[in-house]
C-alpha cells in the first residue's frame, strides 16, 4: 500500500499512541511500574480534529529490530519493561502513514523516591519555643521530578494537621508555628511525591511551650527577716507584720513543665502589694522582683527602707506573677495562707506597717498641790496619780506594761512576748486605743522622793515603743 508521509508530521506521539503504566514528563515516559504497555489509538484526534480513524496497527524500532504493536479482535501490545527509546516508524489505518521521523518515545523506568534535604532553622536539641520559626529544606528527583511537597504536625490529642509549605526556586519552607496552651512535642512530617508516585518522608520534633509556670506545691511564698517568719500575728483574719528595721526576702518557689528557668534574663518573679480598693498594676504599688534560677527559686529582697519612705502603713492583698524562661507569664496570683506562709486569714489581707504605738503618760496630784522646781521637774504635795494613755490607729495595740518605780502595775513587768495568745483584744478584734489610771499610793518612793513610771506597748504589727515619765 502506498505510504503517507505527509499526514502525521507534527503530530505529537502521544496523541497517536496509548502508553499504559506511565506518565509523560517534558517529552519522556516515566514509570513507576515493573512494565509499560504500548498501543496505537483507534482514532487519532489532534488540536480537537480527527486525523485518523479505524487504525490498526503500528510498526516501531527499538533494540535493533522491528516490533508490532496490533488493535482488533486479538489486541497485541508492545511490553517494555527496561528503560528504552523508541522510534515509531508507520500507522496502519487501510494506507500506512509514516510518523514524523524526528520523533521518538522515551520510556523511563522511575523507582527512587524525591530526596529531602536537611531541615535548616529547627530549634536546639533541649530547646522550647514559643514563638514562629520558619524552617527550610530542599526536595530533589533526579528522574520525574517533583510533583508535590506536603507537611502536617501532630500533638496532644491532635494528628495529622496539615501545614502549609511555601516553595521557591527549588527550595521548600514552612512556619513552625506555637500551639497555645500547650507544653510538649510537635511531630512534623514532610512527604514529598514524584511524578510517577514514588515518595519519601522526614520527620522532625519542635518542644512547644506556651503555658505559664505555677507556684510550687505548698508554701510556695515565704515571706521572712531575721527572725525567719515575717508574719507573727493573726487578728480579725488580718495577718501582721512590720517593716521593721532589716531587709525582708520574699522567696517564690515556681515550678514548670516546660522551657523552666535560669539563663534568662525574663525568668522572673515580681511580688506586688495592692492596697484595699486598688487594683493589681496600679501606679504606687510597691514592687520588687528577682529572676528565677534552674531550680525554680527566686530570693526577691525588699528595701525596707524604700519601702516605708513609700508606704508607711499598708493594708491590703499581695499577688505573684511569674515568667519562665520563655516569657510565658502567668496572670497575677493571689497570695493566701494556702501557697505562703502568711498566718491562716481567710480574707488573705495583710498589714505591715512600722508606726509605733503613741504613749501619753498625764500625771496629776491627788491632793491638788503641785509645783515645777528649778529643774523643771514637777513636785507633788502627796501621793500622784497618772493617766496613761495607749494608741495605736493602725494595726491596734497588742500587749503594755507599766511599771512604777520598777514594779509591775498590770502584773507585767514587761509586755508579753510577741506574738502571744494574751493580749489587749476585744473579742478577736483589734483594740486602738486603751486608757489605765494608776496611782502612787501605797508605793514606795525613790531616795530621792520619786516616782518614775515606765510605759511599754506593742501593737498588733510587732512595733514597741516605750515612755518615762
Amino acid at each position: 500500500n502506498k505510504i503517507d508521509s505527509e499526514l502525521l508530521v507534527g503530530v505529537p506521539l502521544d496523541s497517536i499512541f496509548d502508553v499504559q503504566g506511565a506518565k509523560l514528563i517534558d517529552g519522556v515516559y516515566y514509570s513507576s511500574e515493573s512494565s509499560v504497555t504500548i498501543t496505537p489509538k483507534k482514532t487519532i484526534i489532534y488540536n480537537g480534529e480527527t486525523i485518523l480513524e479505524n487504525v490498526s496497527r503500528a510498526d516501531l524500532f527499538f533494540d535493533g529490530e522491528f516490533h508490532e504493536a496490533k488493535l482488533g479482535l486479538i489486541k497485541h501490545p508492545i511490553t517494555i519493561d527496561k528503560d528504552t527509546t523508541i522510534t515509531p516508524l508507520q500507522i496502519y489505518s487501510g494506507n500506512w502513514f509514516s510518523c514524523d521521523s524526528d520523533a521518538v518515545m522515551k520510556i523511563v523506568f522511575d523507582t527512587t523516591a524525591p530526596v529531602i534535604g536537611e531541615i535548616n532553622g529547627l530549634p536546639g536539641e533541649d530547646e522550647y519555643v514559643n514563638t514562629n520559626r520558619t524552617v527550610s529544606f530542599t526536595v530533589t528527583d533526579e528522574l520525574s521530578g517533583v510533583d508535590s511537597v506536603t507537611a502536617t504536625r501532630s500533638y496532644g490529642k491532635i494528628s495529622d494537621e496539615p501545614v502549609t509549605v511555601s516553595s521557591s526556586n527549588g527550595s521548600y519552607s514552612l512556619s513552625v508555628e506555637p500551639v497555645s496552651g500547650y507544653t510538649g512535642d510537635i511531630t512534623y512530617e514532610i512527604t514529598a511525591i514524584d511524578h510517577v508516585g514514588n515518595s519519601s518522608t522526614k520527620e522532625f520534633t519542635v518542644q512547644n511551650d506556651t503555658v505559664a509556670p505555677q507556684l510550687a506545691d505548698g508554701d510556695a511564698v515565704i515571706f521572712s527577716d531575721n527572725e525567719d517568719n515575717f508574719f507573727r500575728w493573726l487578728l480579725n483574719a488580718i495577718s501582721f507584720g512590720n517593716w521593721g528595721n532589716n531587709e525582708i526576702t520574699v522567696t517564690v518557689n515556681a515550678k514548670d513543665d516546660g522551657a523552666g528557668f535560669g539563663d534568662s534574663d525574663i525568668a522572673n518573679a515580681t511580688v506586688e502589694f495592692v492596697p484595699e480598693n486598688g487594683k493589681v498594676g496600679d501606679t504606687g504599688n510597691l514592687k520588687a522582683s528577682a529572676s528565677i534560677n534552674t531550680d525554680g527559686k527566686a530570693e526577691i529582697k525588699i528595701d525596707t527602707e524604700e519601702l516605708i519612705n513609700k508606704n508607711e502603713v499598708f493594708k491590703g492583698t499581695v499577688y505573684i506573677t511569674l515568667s519562665d524562661k520563655l516569657g510565658n507569664p502567668t496572670e497575677p496570683i493571689l497570695v493566701t495562707t494556702t501557697n505562703s506562709n502568711i498566718l491562716n486569714g481567710t480574707d488573705s489581707i495583710i498589714m505591715i506597717e512600722s508606726v509605733k504605738p503613741t504613749i501619753t503618760i498625764t500625771p496629776s496630784s491627788i491632793s491638788g498641790k503641785s509645783y515645777v522646781n528649778s529643774e523643771n521637774k514637777t513636785i507633788y504635795n502627796g501621793d500622784a496619780s497618772f493617766t496613761v494613755n495607749m494608741n495605736d490607729q493602725n494595726s491596734g495595740l497588742y500587749s503594755y506594761a507599766v511599771t512604777i518605780n520598777g514594779k509591775a502595775q498590770n502584773d507585767k513587768e514587761v509586755p508579753e512576748l510577741f506574738p502571744s495568745e494574751e493580749n489587749i483584744q476585744d473579742e478577736g478584734k483589734p483594740v486602738y486605743e486603751e486608757t489605765v489610771s494608776l496611782t502612787t499610793e501605797n508605793l514606795t518612793a525613790n531616795e530621792d522622793g520619786s516616782f518614775v513610771v515606765k510605759v511599754t506597748v506593742i501593737d498588733n504589727s510587732g512595733n514597741v515603743n516605750d515612755e518615762t515619765c
